[in-house]
């Protein structure tokens, strides 16, 4: 599932057979098991289905599953595997001679629920198990990221140079691909090869709202990214990466434990699903204590502002494992976890606690206090925006007469207004859409956020 910047929800499914959703949306047709794309509107209402592909085994194979990636707008973009033969979007895509593993594609949804294109790459040795492929973002302008590893396979993309590992590999090389709007594979970023102690791979990918690329992975031993090197003195092996649009990498910061999933907030902060470590996990200042005892299982998330530095840190514990854990964050800067409990018993997620009462539980857990994005910072004094809902203006207070910066972020966090006040005044609130919003203020050196809501 996903949603757009409006809250419409996204789902990828498949069926054998007719499928009908109601509100006048349904897929009629019966041509075997095939994989469809169904939008709902926030309050759940079906927009529009559409079938995708022939899926004769459904959404996964092992260990991956097929992966869905919707932009603001409501594009979206798929990413599965075949065998044999497959035609999409007009295009017919072949498994190469000689391997009889299943090959990737992608195929794009418009946002009117159209069947846009496809592409293809190939795996040209290895079995299924040989290679992951773990992450898929799309750009706001149209660009896919597909990230993943091999260990003794091989995958071509395009005309670019193959990604490989040994055939008696045992360890993973990880890979990030970019695909252009315009289905051409454009650059892959390779780690370097295993070898009997040292590995990579990358676990997951994002692209912010404002086009910032960032790649999540892990390592063991020095790791090399293209041509670049890595410094990882203390061994971590954990990282994320902010990469251009040319796959040049900005930054890269480490932390330890093995990476799960990776979620953006709404002002390019980063949220890090770290799963279930057997021991402490470290990132910069933020410490949290490892398991004490066989049935003492942790699961963990942090919190780094947009330049890898650590922030803040959650942990949920209890005496059930976490099986396959997700990370979500909202436009206001809440990330939520969610994950299968394999066993029975007290959980907690800081002070609250859930009872698992069956062998297969599922946990959900919510950060307790909205999170914003920046390093902690003194908050500014007396600050106070009022009436709250407010229309066409409001009043803010301030406790030191100095000036002040003002923006109006949207529930994406995207800036749709910004103001310069010589100190306490009035804010122009006109040309804003009816809603809630996040006012920041900067004033020296210090920040703060209120929560504004705007009536029509």
């Amino acid at each position: 599932m996903a949603t757009d910047a409006a809250g419409n929800i996204y789902a990828l499914g498949y069926r054998v057979g007719k499928l009908d959703f109601g509100a006048g949306v349904a897929l009629l047709t019966q041509q075997g098991s095939r994989a469809f794309l169904v939008k709902l509107s926030a309050t759940g209402v079906p927009q529009w289905a559409v079938d995708l592909v022939y899926a004769p085994e459904g959404l996964t194979e092992s260990y991956f599953t097929w992966q869905l990636a919707v932009d603001a707008a409501g594009n979206g973009v798929v990413q599965g595997t075949y065998s044999g033969a497959i035609s999409i979007a007009g295009q017919t895509y072949t498994t190469p001679v000689g391997s009889s593993a299943r090959q990737p594609f992608l195929v794009r949804t418009t946002a009117a629920g159209t069947v846009a294109s496809a592409w293809g790459g190939q795996q040209t040795q290895g079995d299924d198990i040989d290679r992951l492929y773990t992450g898929l973002a799309l750009a706001p302008t149209g660009e896919v990221y597909l990230s993943g590893s091999v260990s003794g396979a091989v995958l071509q993309f395009g005309s670019l140079p193959p990604v490989s590992s040994p055939t008696t590999a045992t360890r993973p090389v990880g890979f990030l691909l970019k695909v252009s709007a315009a289905n051409v594979a454009e650059w892959v970023l390779v780690g370097n090869a295993a070898t009997a102690t040292t590995y990579n791979a990358f676990s997951d990918v994002k692209v912010s709202p404002t086009g910032a690329i960032y790649a999540l992975g892990g390592m063991g031993g020095p790791l090399t990214l293209g041509t670049q090197p890595i410094a990882n003195p203390t061994n971590g092996n954990t990282f994320v990466a902010r990469l251009a649009p040319s796959g040049t990498i900005r930054r890269i910061t480490i932390g330890t434990s093995s990476p799960q999933s990776l979620a953006i907030g709404p002002q390019d902060d980063l949220y890090i699903d770290i799963g279930t470590a057997p021991g402490p996990v470290s990132w910069g200042n933020v410490q949290l204590p490892g398991p004490t005892a066989a049935n003492d299982q942790r699961l963990n998330v942090l919190r780094l502002d947009s330049t890898g530095q650590a922030l803040q840190g959650w942990q949920a514990r209890g005496p059930a494992s976490v099986r396959e854990p997700r990370l979500a964050v909202d436009g206001q800067g809440q990330a939520a976890v969610a994950a299968w409990l394999y066993g029975t018993g007290s959980y907690s997620f800081g002070s609250k606690p859930a009872t698992a009462a069956n062998l297969w539980g599922m946990l959900v857990a919510r950060t307790g206090a909205q999170v914003l994005a920046g390093r902690t910072v003194a908050p500014v004094p007396g600050l106070a925006i009022y009436p709250n809902p407010a229309r066409a203006t409001a009043t803010l207070d301030l406790a030191l007469s100095a000036p002040a910066q003002v923006q109006v972020l949207d529930a994406l966090g995207r800036v749709v207004a910004t103001q310069a006040l010589p100190h306490a005044g009035t804010l122009d609130l006109r040309g804003l859409a009816a809603g809630t919003y996040l006012v920041r203020v900067q004033q020296g050196a210090a920040a703060s956020y209120q929560h504004l809501t705007v009536l029509p």
